[in-house]
């Protein structure tokens, strides 16, 4: 049973730590959602590259333990009690190999459905999963990073790997006056204070308020015979329409994020005309991740740690057609972005729920609560890999996707992943939601939604 199996107070043992620790990083309210996430189903994040060239197991393993000790990633201890966390120092890693045979996406497919949907130990332990799986003909690899998302986030992951992948293809890296590092002090402080400012109140009650308007938004269904196993498929865009989306969206003034957002939006909206049924169940939620990096005054680009927040879009009018909804999405985005309080008192709003007023009201920490209290339809992580990162590595990346949980109150995540002039969409899909045919077919409609706002503006 996973660590955040168990409600905090039930850690006698974490409750009463008192001696300090070094090298100790104060948990964010990102990181302790996670955790009260993680009592209904594994909260893990996979990176998957192909890579060109035969796989070179020794080198990889070496590369990936000189970057992990210099760095400071070991095994991963959590302290409840003190809502911490820090690294022991690392024992050893494993990786984990396989042979691709004639259908090396279904093998890599189901290496990270099955990590996915796995917890990591009750335990300090590394909190990274690394597999390869290679080509028959050898001509290139895949290489498989899962994690343990209350560790890092993709920004976090990519700084890994960019220290990584020079080493183990024996080429040239980039020079970087910061090293990869677990530590970032400030971060939590000011991430949480974020929402002490002044105004606060007011943001709170706006946040109430949106709070209770979601709660009236459409429910996806969730067949109760199902456990809460995610899986995953992807759509490789051709190029020219990210280019086109890219200019339509600039165009606009709205962002590429808006527009996966509204495209995923529209593509359940069309799927979903049972809302019609239900006139106070026609709106839908819909969640984004964003990273808060460049937010900081301290430079945390090789931060392997979490630095992130979200944010929630509440569509009043989801069926008006992929344009309106786009304009209804940068208009709630922007106004949040302005107006950080705001977002973080949403934040603030669902963890008090969740950690405090649901054990005395005894909602039990599951799913179908989440689905209940928190009816958000979709959830959307996008990011941007820079292949300047990797040095010349970058060159020998053929393929870079992520595949991202879609957490207990969303069913569905879409995780756009962009690598240079390369697009690639992926969709997890809680089984209990969605089947296989009727997840690819929602990313089909994304896809073409995505088309439509390239082709217009």
């Amino acid at each position: 049973m996973s660590v955040a199996q168990r409600h905090p107070e039930q850690h006698s043992r974490l409750e009463h730590s008192s001696i300090p620790h070094s090298g100790e990083m104060p948990l964010t309210l990102f990181q302790r959602e996670m955790l009260l996430w993680e009592v209904s189903h594994p909260y893990n994040a996979a990176h998957v590259l192909k890579i060109s060239g035969p796989a070179k197991l020794d080198e990889l393993r070496r590369a990936i333990e000189e970057t992990c000790r210099e760095s400071g990633i070991g095994e991963l201890d959590i302290d409840l009690g003190r809502k911490s966390l820090r690294y022991q120092p690392l024992r050893s890693i494993e990786i984990r190999t396989a042979e691709g045979g004639v259908a090396p996406d279904a093998v890599v497919a189901s290496i990270v459905n099955e990590g996915m949907n796995a917890h990591f130990p009750d335990r300090a332990h590394y909190p990274i999963r690394w597999a390869v799986v290679s080509e028959a003909d050898r001509r290139s690899h895949h290489l498989i990073l899962l994690y343990h998302h209350i560790a890092s986030d993709a920004h976090g992951i990519e700084a890994l790997l960019g220290t990584i992948l020079p080493r183990y293809l024996h080429v040239a890296g980039i020079e970087n006056d910061v090293p990869l590092t677990t530590s970032a002090p400030g971060l939590p402080e000011w991430f949480v204070g974020e929402a002490r400012r002044a105004g606060i109140v007011r943001s709170l009650l706006r946040a109430t308020a949106m709070t209770h308007r979601m709660r009236k938004s459409h429910q996806m269904p969730d067949d109760a015979t199902e456990d809460g196993r995610t899986r995953f498929t992807i759509h490789r865009a051709p190029v020219e329409m990210l280019a086109r989306l890219t200019a339509a969206c600039r165009r606009r003034g709205v962002g590429v994020n808006d527009a996966f957002m509204a495209a995923l939006v529209c593509a359940i909206a069309d799927r979903t005309p049972d809302r019609q049924l239900n006139g106070a169940r026609r709106k839908i939620a819909v969640g984004t991740v964003l990273s808060e990096r460049r937010r900081v005054a301290q430079d945390l680009g090789n931060f392997f740690g979490v630095c992130l927040s979200d944010m929630l879009a509440l569509l009043d009018r989801p069926d008006a057609g992929v344009e309106d909804v786009l304009l209804q999405v940068a208009e709630q985005t922007r106004r949040q972005k302005a107006d950080r309080a705001y977002a973080a008192a949403l934040s603030i709003i669902r963890y008090v729920n969740i950690r405090y007023l649901w054990p005395i009201v005894r909602i039990p920490n599951h799913r179908r609560s989440y689905r209940r209290v928190f009816p958000i339809c979709a959830g959307v992580s996008t990011m941007f890999v820079d292949p300047v990162r990797f040095g010349a590595a970058g060159r020998c990346i053929l393929r870079y996707h992520r595949v991202c949980p879609p957490g207990p109150m969303a069913p569905i995540v879409l995780a756009p992943t962009v690598f240079g002039d390369q697009l690639e969409l992926c969709l997890t899909y809680r089984v209990a939601s969605r089947s296989a045919g009727e997840a690819a077919d929602t990313l089909a409609g994304v896809v073409s939604n995505l088309e439509a706002i390239g082709a217009g503006g």
